[in-house]
């Protein structure tokens, strides 16, 4: 599998030996700040991204590029299909497969799911409870 790593080099601030990333085909944007503690799972096909366009100027105007780190805690889950951009997950927390994390804190034994990503359960220190499912207008229409 050919790596797909942005430029520059893994940080010692990854836990993880280059060989983790490039077998489940993660792409680590190094440009940025980026954390990833040793205890952390991570799943195929995730995006990490640590910079982006400053958009501050309004449409079609794009700035320089900031940085904007992420950083994930002692024993987090990410799933496959993530996208993790300018983002704190916490120890112990869980990011559903195919989930986007952007611009966001995700707290310490929390479930987040979705685009963006919600908390969808909490871990209470023996199992995981799961919150009430929001439903859209479009889906009471439905019913």
């Amino acid at each position: 599998m050919k790596p797909r790593w942005g430029l520059g080099r893994l940080p010692a601030t990854v836990g993880r030996p280059r060989a983790y990333f490039e077998k489940r085909d993660i792409l680590v944007d190094c440009r940025g700040p980026v954390e990833i503690d040793r205890t952390a799972r991570l799943g195929f096909g995730v995006v990490i991204l640590t910079e982006s366009h400053d958009v501050s100027r309004g449409p079609g105007r794009m700035g320089p590029v900031v940085p904007y780190g992420v950083r994930i805690g002692p024993g987090a889950w990410i799933g496959s299909g993530v996208l993790l951009a300018g983002c704190e997950i916490g120890a112990g927390a869980i990011v559903a497969a195919g989930s986007v994390v952007r611009g966001q804190t995700v707290a310490p034994g929390v479930m987040v799911a979705g685009n963006p990503a919600r908390v969808i359960a909490r871990w209470d220190g023996e199992r995981w409870v799961y919150l009430p499912v929001e439903v859209s207008d479009y889906e009471r229409e439905l019913r």
